[in-house]
């Protein structure tokens, strides 16, 4: 135990030696700490608020749809809808945690003001269930939300600025029914909503369910069934019940979780890019604590060779290199550590809010919109803290046993 006091210290005493380098080696290292925590809390942040707004503005936790429907879901065909019965009804009532679902039916439609025309989605729902799954009540800005039978539509703020329409306007909907023929619905605006999620407020007109299915030909048709439950936790576990279940009734719906939306899926592999790109960063830092040994090994290969010749053993050697580098690799990582917090702080109360910078978000398939704070994460600074430990001590070993096996008038003489 002495011996390795001794050996610390004497590694101590060559960092204070060649502080310059120290530092420098150090500053390398608490960069990339830096970089990688204050990244790490705003991905996480990130995800959190765009699984949450995909949850609350669009998709519930779990949707039901024909089979078929979902092959050509892009185009929103009326001839794949399904009828919920009692039967239905019955089997999704006995899941587990279920707290409320919500009948929809989607339809492609052009929105004209009497002048300009643009691209919608029309949503027929009924706004009692729908309420008690989705959050967009909470966001209506202007007016409010219509009545089941009402012949009034609600729409995203975001759209309504685009074609200067306001609350108590009449619109059209130039629309086709199941049959093909063209059809259209004039009705009046009772509400804006402008939500976290750009497509509910750039894309979205919402209309009473029982009217959408008298337009469109399609009485008691929905086109998607949404659930919530009281515990996200649930969700996993209601979605097999009802696989199964279906399955044996020779039910042709289709169960699709939350988790399974594509955009969930290109959001985490991206995520997992940059967490590799985070990584790598990391590797590359700790090649700064490798060319730290190996300059240190050749200043000091005279020193190295005196060592030896007075009795000092290879593995003592090793040990002085390897405690020089966990300690540019501790302070390193400490100051990274202390930075990035101060960083994830300010993320925390300030944010980022990247719709300034780079526009609507929603056409990078990022379900979110406005600030993004930082979450804190004390895992991640400790996984990190220790990673960058073991990377730095591990990718010194090689060196430094290079540095003690040299021969020892070799290392006298410098060669």
């Amino acid at each position: 135990m002495k011996n390795k006091i001794f050996l610390l210290r004497l590694a101590l005493r060559n960092m204070w030696r060649h502080k310059k380098r120290t530092l420098a080696t150090a500053s390398v290292l608490t960069i990339a700490l830096l970089v990688y925590i204050g990244f790490e809390a705003h991905l996480a942040s990130m995800d959190s608020i765009a699984y949450r707004n995909l949850v609350n503005f669009e998709f519930g936790h779990l949707q039901l749809i024909d089979s078929d429907y979902w092959e050509d879901k892009e185009q929103l065909p009326l001839e794949h809808l399904f009828s919920v019965g009692d039967d239905l009804r019955e089997r999704i009532s006995s899941l587990e945690g279920i707290e409320a679902y919500a009948l929809q039916l989607d339809f492609q439609a052009r929105l004209n003001d009497g002048i300009d025309e643009l691209p919608v989605i029309g949503r027929g729902i009924n706004p009692n269930s729908f309420h008690k799954v989705f959050s967009h009540k909470e966001y209506i800005v202007e007016g409010e939300f219509f009545n089941s039978g009402e012949n009034r539509i609600v729409m995203g703020k975001t759209l309504a600025d685009l074609m200067n329409l306001e609350i108590g306007d009449f619109v059209t909907l130039l629309l086709r029914t199941r049959e093909n023929y063209f059809d259209t619905i004039e009705a009046e605006i009772s509400g804006l909503i402008y939500t976290p999620n750009p497509t509910v407020n750039d894309f979205l007109v919402y209309y009473p369910l029982d009217r959408t299915q008298s337009i469109l030909n399609a009485p008691e048709m929905v086109s998607h069934l949404s659930l919530k439950f009281s515990d996200i936790k649930h969700t996993e576990a209601s979605a097999a019940n009802l696989i199964e279940s279906f399955s044996e009734a020779n039910i042709k719906l289709k169960v699709i979780a939350w988790y399974e939306q594509e955009g969930i899926s290109v959001m985490e592999a991206e995520n997992m890019a940059i967490q590799l790109l985070l990584t790598l960063f990391l590797f590359i830092a700790a090649l700064g604590i490798i060319n730290s040994v190996i300059l240190s090994a050749l200043e000091r290969m005279h020193e190295t060779g005196m060592m030896k010749a007075l009795g000092m053993e290879n593995k003592e050697i090793i040990w002085v290199f390897v405690f020089e580098s966990a300690g540019i690799a501790f302070l390193g990582s400490l100051a990274g550590c202390l930075l990035g917090g101060l960083a994830v702080a300010f993320l925390a109360k300030y944010g980022v809010d990247y719709g300034k910078i780079f526009g609507d978000m929603g056409q990078f398939g990022i379900p979110l919109i406005g600030p993004i704070y930082a979450n804190w994460n004390p895992k991640a600074f400790l996984t990190v803290f220790v990673f960058a430990l073991f990377v730095s001590v591990f990718s010194s070993i090689f060196p430094a046993w290079w540095a003690a096996s040299k021969d020892p008038v070799d290392a006298l003489y410098g060669r």
